[in-house]
């Protein structure tokens, strides 16, 4: 397996030094965007990089990685995912982990926080279904199924729609 110069690759968070005893040492400094990507090129299965402030680059398989924020909230620890790797850049989940701390800094639990936010849109979407009428659901489909199309008739299904709903 080809390991890129300079990083160590294991589930433990280490990297290549000269200057401590031993050639290694717990990861302190700050990730770049090119040790990312070596590591998630050519890592193993499993890896762990620490950027520091409570935000990991993880990777569990070979094809995906995800970026997890840790954190500790009443006692207990919490891993929240922030995003997948190639979605989500090193300076996009440095910004989400530091807005997730300010969650903490007002004592409010992040992972709590987003729960309830996916809860509020599933009651939204369930609401807004409840409501919905057949002649909504024609509709839909005509705008999303029908108009982009470039039939050679478009107006023969609409005039169907407008004649039996």
């Amino acid at each position: 397996m080809f390991q890129p110069r300079g990083l160590r690759l294991s589930f433990a968070v280490c990297t290549q030094s000269r200057y401590a005893p031993g050639g290694l040492h717990m990861a302190s400094g700050k990730l770049n965007s090119l040790s990312i990507e070596r590591a998630h090129r050519f890592g193993g299965p499993v890896l762990l990089l620490s950027d520091g402030d409570g935000l990991y680059f993880r990777k569990q398989t070979r094809e995906g990685a995800a970026w997890m924020f840790r954190y500790r909230f009443a006692g207990r620890e919490r891993w929240m995912p922030l995003g997948n790797y190639p979605d989500m850049s090193l300076a996009a989940a440095r910004i989400e982990a530091r807005e997730k701390r300010l969650m903490l800094d007002k004592r409010r639990d992040p992972l709590f926080v987003k729960q309830e936010a996916e809860q509020a849109q599933r009651a939204a979407i369930a609401a807004q279904k409840a409501r919905q009428t057949f002649r909504d659901l024609a509709e839909d489909w005509y705008r999303t199924e029908i108009d982009p199309r470039r039939l050679k008739h478009p107006k023969v299904p609409r005039r169907y729609l407008d004649k039996y709903l």
